[in-house]
């Protein structure tokens, strides 16, 4: 496999980062506070600084905040979370790119809001070949104005280790990124209100293809992942991942 270094910054500090099935765990307690009435965002500015859907021409599947949530009408923060990142990072946007097919795994670790560890994998392919890409950051966070800012970053080159490029699309597609539902969309997977209030990773998908694009997020996977089929999917996405692309080892070794 060739990784090629195309940016790094020396970064302090650690994040535990070990799976079986790529999976993250850290401290995420400030989840339970921004998607309660708790956290002093600045609503009555909000559409100077939240993201606003692009137009596009391709079918958007962007879930929104219902009614009963102070964001009413607005796409789910991480979605414009991922969005702000994207731009930082000078990346395509695949709600509106030339290329046939994107996939992405943004990872949110927060710790703290000075220099969480944050990670991105991209595969995409456009009409010459596949490219793929992983970037390990740190990321500061402001809850007035809902702002992730990377401070440093690293990103490297990406080939599959263990197949083929055709074979891990062809996976991924077996593990249904194309139909897969943010997590607290599945009919009774949240009881009470439940999601998000905990201390685990919470990891964001985009997939898009020449006519659609998706989002969608999936938290505290292992909550209940033997009675849903769809975090038994995320897991296995995100083993697929790490069997072909050792993103997971690169970021602990990247964090420690």
């Amino acid at each position: 496999m060739t990784r090629k270094q195309t940016k790094e910054g020396a970064v302090p500090g650690q994040n535990n980062l070990k799976h079986n099935t790529a999976v993250i765990l850290v401290n995420m307690m400030w989840v339970a506070l921004l998607v309660t009435a708790c956290v002093p965002v600045r609503l009555d500015k909000i559409d100077t600084f939240y993201t606003p859907l692009p137009e596009s021409s391709r079918q958007l599947d962007i879930p929104k905040y219902g009614n009963d949530h102070r964001l009413s009408g607005y796409p789910y923060v991480y979605w414009h979370f991922c969005k702000q990142k994207q731009q930082q990072l000078g990346l395509v946007s695949p709600e509106t790119s030339t290329d046939s097919l994107v996939f992405r795994l943004w990872i949110t670790n927060p710790s703290g809001r000075v220099g969480q560890p944050h990670a991105l994998v991209e595969l995409r392919k456009d009409s010459l070949a596949w490219h793929g890409t992983l970037v390990l950051m740190r990321v500061d966070f402001r809850t007035k104005n809902l702002t992730e800012t990377i401070t440093r970053s690293k990103t490297i080159d990406l080939e599959p280790l263990v197949t083929n490029w055709k074979t891990v699309a062809d996976s991924l597609m077996f593990f249904k990124i194309d139909i897969l539902p943010t997590d607290d969309q599945i009919p009774d997977y949240y009881t009470n209100q439940s999601g998000y209030g905990n201390s685990n990773t919470t990891f964001s998908f985009e997939y898009a293809t020449a006519s659609i694009y998706r989002f969608y997020q999936y938290n505290n996977i292992y909550r209940v992942h033997d009675k849903f089929w769809q975090p038994q999917h995320v897991i296995s996405i995100l083993g697929l991942l790490e069997r072909e692309f050792q993103w997971d080892a690169q970021a602990r070794s990247y964090f420690q």
